[in-house]
């Protein structure tokens, strides 16, 4: 543990797995150490005092955390002691806490501080272990069920002088209505696509609504058979052979700059006899992106580039006869979602404010010592 966690000192790298597997065993000891070094006096307290003024804590943390893994279905063994080390840390200065109140209060700040971190701790766990995230569609104005709440698309309105869009979602759960606004914007210094979740607050939890992306429905797109093309490569469609002849290249610099461009893939159609040349393209044009559709009118085809990677160049296309009763899809505006909950996400803050509210009260009895 303290060679892994020092080893970034002397210019060694360490996966990111070693911390996330070492938090919980140094929390475990946090909440240990903070509940036993407040029952242990120095050189004076005997083994089978100890037990005796630990038995009240012991016993009451040992009876909230069987309820808080039972009413969890908390299986992880590790967990299980955590929540152990920290309610007995809880329990044991909330009982100190309660017995300076009733005689000197000048030491109560150091109390009251150990009382936030073990609130804190627990707020990271249960946030941790009870929390839930699904990735989700929202189509415009189809409410959809995600993680116990119908969400709701409704629309978008710019905001900071028409800089980013707020995108408008409405929660409604047990006959009460909320609303969130996440946000999206083009950021002016990477030129890059920026999202800032919306938090609804609630009473026992928060949930967070994080924009991952929004199709405006611009993209009219046409059931047929989608097929993928690779430099070069042929496929079979109505009778006609379709090649992938080259790429259609962006100007890569303004690319780069945030500027208009297109790319995509030029076509050979071959069909009786005859050879057609098409290109199909992706435009980009301010902040939409489209995909121009082709109809081949002499070959009966139609021709829609749906996905191009500039990397490997590969393509794909959908396909479909012009005159049968494939149409293209009437658009729908989509806004992809994250959406996560975060419960008892409060203990978490509450335990930050009663630790500071615990170093104000330490601060200002040392204060007071110092000018007298």
């Amino acid at each position: 543990m303290l060679v892994g966690t020092s080893a970034p000192i002397f210019g060694h790298s360490v996966d990111a797995s070693f911390y996330n597997s070492m938090h919980i065993p140094i929390a475990i000891i946090i909440g240990l150490l903070n509940g036993l070094s407040l029952l242990i006096k120095w050189k004076t307290t005997k083994g089978h005092d100890l037990l005796k003024k630990s038995l009240f804590s012991v016993s009451a943390s040992l009876i909230l955390t069987v309820l808080i893994i039972l009413f969890g279905g908390i299986s992880d063994i590790l967990v299980m002691i955590l929540i152990l080390t920290t309610t007995f840390a809880l329990v044991v200065n909330l009982e100190i806490t309660i017995k300076i109140i009733r005689g000197n209060r000048k030491v109560l700040g150091a109390y009251v501080a150990h009382i936030g971190i073990a609130l804190f701790l627990l707020g990271v766990i249960s946030s941790s272990i009870y929390g839930r995230e699904n990735d989700i569609d929202l189509i415009k104005n189809e409410p959809k069920t995600v993680l116990g709440y119908q969400m709701m698309f409704t629309g978008y309105h710019s905001i900071e002088n028409q800089s980013k869009y707020a995108f408008n979602i409405k929660l409604s759960r047990n006959d009460k209505e909320y609303e969130v606004n996440p946000v999206m914007y083009i950021s002016d210094f990477n030129n890059g696509l920026m999202r800032e979740p919306a938090i609804l607050s609630m009473a026992t939890k928060d949930i967070y609504v994080s924009p991952l992306g929004y199709d405006d429905g611009s993209t009219n797109k046409t059931e047929g058979q989608q097929i993928s093309l690779t430099m070069g490569s042929s496929a079979d469609f109505a009778g006609a052979k379709v090649t992938y002849n080259s790429f259609i290249a962006p100007d890569m610099s303004v690319m780069q700059s945030g500027g208009d461009f297109q790319m995509g893939a030029k076509l050979d159609i071959e069909k009786d006899g005859k050879t057609y040349n098409v290109e199909a393209l992706m435009k980009k044009e301010g902040r939409n992106v489209k995909f121009v559709p082709v109809e081949l009118k002499e070959a009966n085809i139609r021709i829609q580039l749906q996905k191009i990677d500039p990397s490997t160049q590969k393509a794909d296309i959908t396909f479909s006869e012009i005159n049968s009763t494939n149409a293209p899809i009437v658009p729908k505006e989509v806004l992809t979602i994250s959406a996560s909950t975060k419960p008892f996400i409060n203990l978490v803050w509450t335990g930050i404010l009663v630790m500071v509210f615990g170093f104000a009260i330490s601060v200002t009895r040392r204060l007071k010592e110092s000018f007298t």
